[in-house]
């Protein structure tokens, strides 16, 4: 069950935990979403957070204080 789509869905100001779940996931052979390593630059970037939720086996969420007021989070779940 390795190399399962992962979306990781965080407030951009906790990118630090986001980025240490990311990399404990790919060691244990995952494939971690993140928005800021996984869209290139120019793409479209609302098509692409949809395509990766579509496609994606699990989303975690990195549950902050900041992560409940984000409006890109709320959408990320909503969706």
């Amino acid at each position: 069950m390795t190399h399962l789509p992962i979306f990781i869905s965080y407030a951009r100001v906790n990118h630090d935990k986001a980025y240490a779940v990311v990399g404990r996931l790919a060691a244990a052979g995952f494939k971690p979403f993140i928005d800021q390593w996984s869209i290139e630059v120019g793409s479209r970037w609302r098509t692409d957070i949809r395509d990766a939720l579509d496609g994606c086996a699990a989303l975690v969420l990195i549950c902050t204080q900041e992560c409940v007021v984000s409006k890109e989070v709320l959408f990320e779940l909503a969706y």
